[in-house]
Formats: structure tokens, sequence, C-alpha cells
């Protein structure tokens, strides 16, 4: 029921323009996906934060989204890709200026390139 409902709010959230809070709607459905080991669910959660964040054009969430990203391709065992996400995070964070971002970003690069 919880996702059912989470679903619902964030579709309407989407339709009226509030973005933000979509994003952060999908990214706690993404969160619960990975808590529970199930990356790819998680991963097409992350997907649809960026889907959002491209929309509205909102930098911080595709800084976000793409984090999201490597971090689930990385509990697969797709370093590259993982690589590949975790860069254009760190590309959208250092376009955007956020640099609280960029640090939680880089120190997940570096985890990911050991």
């Amino acid at each position: 029921m919880q996702l059912r409902e989470d679903l619902i709010e964030a579709e309407v959230d989407w339709r009226e323009g509030e973005y933000k809070q979509c994003f952060k709607i999908y990214q706690g459905v993404a969160k619960r996906y990975e808590d529970q080991f199930d990356y790819q669910t998680a991963s097409y959660f992350h997907k649809r934060c960026l889907d959002v964040s491209l929309d509205f054009k909102y930098f911080e969430g595709e800084a976000q989204a793409y984090q999201g990203l490597g971090f689930c391709e990385e509990k697969v065992g797709n370093k590259y890709e993982s690589m590949a996400r975790l860069e254009t995070a760190n590309d959208k964070a250092t376009e955007g200026g956020l640099d609280k971002i960029k640090k939680e970003i880089l120190s997940d690069l570096v985890r990911v390139y050991q």
C-alpha cells in the first residue's frame, strides 16, 4: 500500500510542477529497494528521479540521481558503468556548484576506483 500511495503522490506532484517533492518521493522509494538489496528496481526509481530532474532542469536532482544509479551499478558488479554514472554525477555537481553533494560523489568515486 505504501508504494502505491507514494507513486500516486509522486505523479500528482510531477503534474503540479512540485518537482522537488516528486523527486524526494522517488528517491525514498529507491532507497527502500536498496535496503532490500533489489538494485534493479532501485535503479528504475533513480532513473525516474533523473527524468524528473531533467524535465525541470534541477541540477541537484540530476547529480543525486546519477549518484544513485552509480551506487546501484556498483552493487551489481558493473564497475565501469558505475564509474561513468558517478563521473556524470560529479560533472553535474560541479556545474551546479553543489559542493556538499560533490564531496559525497567523490567519496563514492574513490571507493569504486579502488
